[in-house]
């Protein structure tokens, strides 16, 4: 993949050594020429637990088990579901309402809860989602601020997973 525009995560929630990064083509998920780079935790040979919050990437999850293709570039399968999820959110530049605002109110009610976060730049988040936490609370503050205009947000198990290799 040639000129790709590649997603990092800078602080990934779960980096701990030792780790390996491998790419998500993002082409499935509407975004040709991009890739995200993932932390990864080795388990064994062939199988990595994810060790950051998907900011792009459908179908994945913080701690999901995964395997790698044979050259271990790119994520080729799902093989373990963590049973978390990801809650992600985009903050809108230029409106009534500051990007450091929106993002402060949001990361506050996560913190409340115990959630991790990871950010992408200053205005994309990406929240860990455990399956025991009720996280009604932040979908109402998100949901509050998309109705002004601040911000979209969305579940990333809406859609499934599925390999490229650009």
């Amino acid at each position: 993949m040639t000129g790709a525009v590649y997603i990092n995560h800078l602080d990934p929630l779960g980096k701990n050594a030792p780790y390996q990064i491998a790419m998500v083509d993002l082409t499935y998920a509407g975004l040709p020429g991009q890739v995200e780079q993932l932390w990864l935790n080795s388990l064994d040979d062939r199988r990595f637990r994810i060790a950051c919050i998907p900011f792009c990437a459908y179908g994945l999850a913080y701690l999901d088990e995964v395997v790698l293709d044979p050259d271990g570039m790119f994520v080729q399968n799902l093989v373990a579901f963590s049973g978390n999820r990801v809650l992600r959110a985009l903050v809108h530049e230029g409106g009534g309402d500051s990007a450091d605002e929106v993002c402060g109110s949001i990361k506050s009610v996560a913190a409340d809860l115990g959630l991790g976060v990871e950010m992408h730049g200053e205005r994309f988040l990406a929240f860990d989602i455990p399956r025991h936490v009720d996280v009604r609370q932040l979908v109402d503050v998100m949901a509050s601020w998309a109705n002004r205009g601040a911000l979209n947000f969305e579940w990333s198990d809406v859609r499934s997973f599925v390999y490229s290799r650009g």
